[in-house]
């Protein structure tokens, strides 16, 4: 027997890191002003191309670059998805990759602790900024396919509830304008959402809204509560809790959108799902990755109906329940 499957494991790291030291590089913005040899490379980022040269053939057999007589060019993914100022520009993202690939190195001294050993809620401000401005990249292709699957356009408000960036009701009200969004953040998290929020020029139209979850002390209400990537970071108590809190500021007739990383009842899929639940053993105080029917129960003990559940391309579930009420929805269609 050949050690094969672990052989294949440890080869496949390295492509993953050559992304990101490329990323942090800004190397494919680089070579979308035209292809170009490794010194003219080097030139541009002005860095040395000694060093330069190995990341650019691994990049090649990564099928991120292509090379043909020495000069290097994007392929037409990388020159969509990672040249800074393109639509399709997953910016940020480096900023995530480089946290939960550093939290997931941890992993044998978090179990050997029995504690998260690069805890989410002890990252510093700076750290914290930069893990949400991370996902406030994939937020945008969520927000995308919430609107994608659901017709929001009959209701007239929207929280996203530990919104970290703000990025997710940004592109839902960029979408639907007449919308009147919100991100509701703990205390200690708010100047980060603040900041993130000017920095992409929304502070005036998203507000802010400070409140505990867990304890329960939130104002206001809305017709739409988005819930992403929060649930998951809970202990089972802490999250039908937060659910029950939730209820209270969604308005009757109006609805929950929950995205997180929801494993079907086996444990055994999503498959992106269960390759990425490592990096919670490294990052929060909760139990192993929450299955669909533990989902399913808080939602019912919160007093939300329905499961209307969706895949999203990101590994995501996405489910839709309502909170039992007038037709709001409905009624605002009319009136509009």
């Amino acid at each position: 027997m050949e050690p094969t499957t672990i052989r294949k494991l440890v080869l496949d790291v390295y492509p993953a890191f050559g992304m990101l030291a490329a990323a942090k590089l800004g190397l494919f913005t680089a070579l979308s002003i035209g292809p170009t040899t490794v010194e003219g490379v080097a030139e541009r980022l002005g860095v040395e191309p000694v060093r330069l040269v190995q990341l650019l053939y691994m990049l090649v057999d990564a099928g991120l670059l292509a090379c043909e007589a020495g000069v290097f060019r994007n392929t037409a993914e990388s020159d969509e998805f990672l040249v800074e100022g393109k639509p399709g520009y997953m910016g940020g993202l480096h900023e995530l990759w480089s946290h939960i690939w550093s939290a997931s190195l941890k992993t044998a001294d978090s179990i050997r602790m029995d504690a998260p050993q690069y805890r989410w809620m002890s990252l510093s401000e700076p750290d914290r900024e930069s893990y949400l401005r991370g996902l406030g990249v994939l937020s945008k292709t969520i927000g995308r396919e919430i609107l994608q699957r659901w017709d929001l356009r009959g209701y007239r408000s929207v929280v996203d509830v530990a919104g970290g960036s703000g990025t997710l009701v940004s592109t839902i009200c960029d979408a639907l304008p007449h919308l009147r969004g919100a991100v509701l953040e703990h205390p200690s998290t708010v100047p980060v959402t603040r900041r993130l929020l000017a920095e992409r020029g929304d502070a005036d139209r998203i507000d802010v809204v400070s409140g505990d979850v867990l304890a329960g002390d939130l104002t206001g209400q809305w017709d739409v509560a988005i819930v992403r990537n929060f649930i998951q970071m809970l202990t089972a108590d802490e999250a039908a809790r937060a659910l029950t809190h939730i209820a209270g500021i969604v308005a009757p007739g109006g609805c929950i959108v929950l995205c997180d990383m929801v494993l079907d009842d086996t444990r055994l899929s999503p498959q992106a799902v269960l390759r990425l639940g490592i990096i919670f053993v490294n990052l929060f105080d909760r139990t192993p990755m929450y299955v669909e029917s533990e989902y399913k129960a808080w939602m019912a003990n919160a007093g939300f109906v329905g499961w209307d559940r969706a895949a999203s391309s990101l590994g995501h579930v996405m489910a839709r329940c309502e909170k039992p009420g007038p037709a709001r929805a409905a009624a605002a269609r009319r009136d509009g």
